[in-house]
């Protein structure tokens, strides 16, 4: 298996003996070693995805999506005692759900601050309970970000009109405005803030490849005290790695060392005067933490899109359930989500689009065929009576069913038998409307 995405996984800290992650739109914990994943929440009509344990491994916040908004919960085992996967039962609590699209969901280094990224990729901050949201900056943010140890501030990569990312930290409690660090009109991402909070690195785009970048926040040279930033003429203090394809970089848990894939391996320097690369590894991946407190040379991450510590990648395989009708049902409610979000005319051409929503949603649901389920998305989109819009069902996922594969010589024909049942009879059998 595969979970969804690199920001659909987190290790249970300290030592990261468990990892919790998304796959198949379920919530998983597994253990490293035993490799047999637990379903801690999962239900066709939602999306869970993007999880965060907290610094001490007690809770596990995650977002579930249920199409036209996403839910914001926080998990909890029912005996603190065992580990998550031999718990039975989990305490769940839904902190918010409000019809706000969010993803992205992550958890600053001292467990105080959450941040999620909207549906337009823009920033917000709030305590762990969800509550006393700071909003962001009014740009589209990236999805790679990193925290200050402190939880105070945000490096991220930010576009400006013109697409183009430039670092920018920002402060997580809106106490001063945010900062353009890197000021160049190439791409510039990927940031690293290190352990003790005195240097912050980042990836960018120039004519000789893809360098790293880094500055000492305190203006002194890494002197000044940690987490102390400077931010008086910051971008002139800039210095320069010459590397040629960097990127997903990591600082060391507890040393200035800096990691980052190197082409099809990773690579490492050491601050302030090793900055020749060194190899760590020969795989490449995106880590979450480099050094536990009983290994300093532990690295958790994921390669290849599945947890891994070191060089030893943990697959694995699971058995789903997915109820078409509440499939088709997810479907329909995420296709009008992203009409009531993204369309260009917020009032939808003046169309009542929440009653647009409870008028194909039975339809949708009950579609007994694909090309039943995109005749009813089409019209759906019609009640907009506007040009460009259309909506399409791929059979890539139902490859194994040609007629050419393991030499099946079947094909399917009829999809629907063209009877309604009355729903209400109680039988024997099955009634025919």
């Amino acid at each position: 298996g595969n979970p969804d995405g690199n920001g659909g996984f987190s290790f249970c800290l300290p030592e990261g003996e468990e990892v919790a992650f998304s796959c198949g739109g379920d919530l998983w914990v597994m253990n490293m070693s035993e490799k047999e994943p637990v379903c801690l929440h999962g239900d066709t009509l939602t999306l869970e995805r993007d999880c965060a344990f907290s610094p001490d491994g007690n809770d596990l916040y995650f977002l579930t999506d249920h199409g036209d908004g996403t839910d914001l919960w926080v998990a909890r085992r029912e005996d603190p005692k065992k580990p998550w996967t031999k718990n039975k039962s989990f305490k769940k609590t839904r902190l918010l759900a409000d019809g706000v699209t969010r993803q992205n969901i992550s958890l600053s280094p001292d467990g105080k601050r959450l941040m999620w990224r909207d549906g337009f990729s823009r920033l917000h901050f709030a305590n762990t309970n969800g509550l006393d949201v700071v909003d962001g900056p009014n740009m589209p943010a990236d999805d790679v970000f990193a925290w200050s140890p402190d939880g105070k501030w945000l490096a991220c990569g930010f576009a400006d009109n013109h697409k183009n990312y430039d670092i920018w930290i920002v402060s997580t409690t809106g106490a001063r405005p945010p900062c353009n660090v890197s000021r160049h009109f190439k791409w510039d991402g990927e940031p690293a803030w290190s352990a003790d909070g005195k240097i912050l690195a980042w990836a960018g785009s120039r004519d000789e490849g893809t360098r790293i970048f880094y500055f000492y926040l305190d203006g002194k040279g890494g002197k000044g005290a940690p987490n102390e930033i400077d931010f008086e003429d910051i971008e002139l203090r800039i210095k320069t790695i010459n590397t040629s394809r960097a990127s997903s970089l990591f600082f060391h848990s507890s040393e200035q060392k800096l990691a980052f894939n190197d082409g099809s391996q990773t690579s490492y320097v050491v601050f302030p005067n090793e900055l020749s690369p060194k190899r760590l590894t020969a795989k490449r991946g995106v880590a979450q933490l480099w050094g536990t407190k009983k290994d300093k040379g532990r690295l958790l991450w994921s390669v290849g899109n599945k947890p891994a510590v070191g060089d030893t990648v943990y697959g694995f395989s699971v058995y789903q359930t997915t109820d078409v009708a509440d499939f088709q049902e997810l479907v329909f409610r995420t296709c009008w989500g992203r009409f009531k979000n993204f369309y260009y005319d917020p009032n939808c051409h003046g169309v009542d689009w929440p009653a647009v929503r409870e008028k194909y949603l039975w339809a949708a649901r009950n579609a007994a065929a694909p090309s039943v389920f995109t005749r009813v998305m089409l019209m759906m989109l019609g009640e907009l009576d506007a040009s460009h819009l259309g909506f399409w069902v791929t059979d890539t996922a139902k490859s194994e069913w040609l007629p050419e594969v393991f030499g099946q010589n079947w094909r399917p024909i009829t999809m629907h038998l063209g009877l309604r049942f009355d729903d209400n009879y109680k039988g024997p059998g099955l009634r025919v409307r």
